[in-house]
């Protein structure tokens, strides 16, 4: 992908998104933050992709992949105000599907075609649920993105709490509050199975831990350089109760991951 060509989806995305806004112009608040979140996450793939020394084509390309990624959180949002999947639709195939009715694919080189709508389809979905016959490059650029996504989790999670207890939680998770306290056992799951569902989360805390397993899940060696060099798991434990049982979980993944 070159730069004509991101130009020409950076142009159409504002002008899909663009519908979503009132009279004023504004979004509402959740999906202001979901277009500042793509924006970020254009941003964040680019920084994988130069890291890890890609051609200035496949760093265009890491960046549209970024900025088309949650397209499908707009119609989501707008149809059943709600991001919670389980209970609406599958985001990031609604994003595939806007991407093909919108006609994306007519501004995308055809070789590429095929690795921006799986990265955007299969970005959200469980590596079981992946399926095994992408090409090389899709699954490249599938990883890619979901770091870039993780990335950008972290740091607008670690500024929403300094901020404002990051309130905004309970409205875009209806089903886990702001408290504090860990849900007993959590930490143990965690520790067993390296993840945590969304569906198993009570609290912010939760939550906190929740993220914090995403480390396990950092697919390229950049992704964890600039998780590393932005301090993520230092900043996240630091919001947390103080546990000693707490404290052998995140040094579990210091050791199994090889950050901070």
């Amino acid at each position: 992908m070159n730069e004509k060509e991101f130009c020409g989806i950076k142009n159409l995305f504002e002008s899909y998104v663009d519908r979503f806004r009132d009279q004023s112009g504004s979004f509402h608040s959740l999906l202001e933050l979901k277009y500042q979140h793509s924006l970020r996450v254009a941003a964040n793939s680019r920084a994988i992709a130069v890291e890890e020394c890609f051609s200035e084509d496949h760093q265009f390309l890491a960046e549209a992949i970024g900025l088309l990624h949650d397209i499908g959180r707009f119609s989501q949002f707008s149809v059943f105000k709600s991001f919670r999947d389980a209970d609406t639709i599958d985001h990031g195939a609604e994003g595939q599907r806007i991407l093909e009715s919108e006609k994306f694919n007519s501004l995308i080189n055809h070789k590429d075609t095929a690795t921006v709508f799986s990265a955007v389809h299969f970005h959200n979905r469980m590596h079981n649920n992946i399926p095994g016959n992408l090409s090389r490059q899709e699954y490249l650029f599938l990883n890619l993105i979901r770091d870039a996504d993780k990335l950008d989790i972290f740091e607008i999670v670690l500024k929403s709490i300094r901020e404002n207890g990051f309130r905004e939680l309970s409205e875009m998770l209806p089903h886990v509050s702001n408290s504090r306290e860990l849900t007993p056992g959590i930490i143990q799951e965690a520790m067993n199975n390296k993840s945590l569902a969304i569906g198993r989360l009570s609290t912010l805390s939760d939550f906190l831990i929740m993220i914090a397993t995403w480390y396990y899940d950092l697919n390229l060696a950049a992704s964890r350089l600039i998780a590393s060099r932005r301090n993520f798991l230092t900043l996240i434990r630091s919001e947390l109760p103080s546990s000693n049982e707490i404290d052998v979980f995140f040094e579990r993944i210091r050791n199994t991951c090889l950050i901070d």
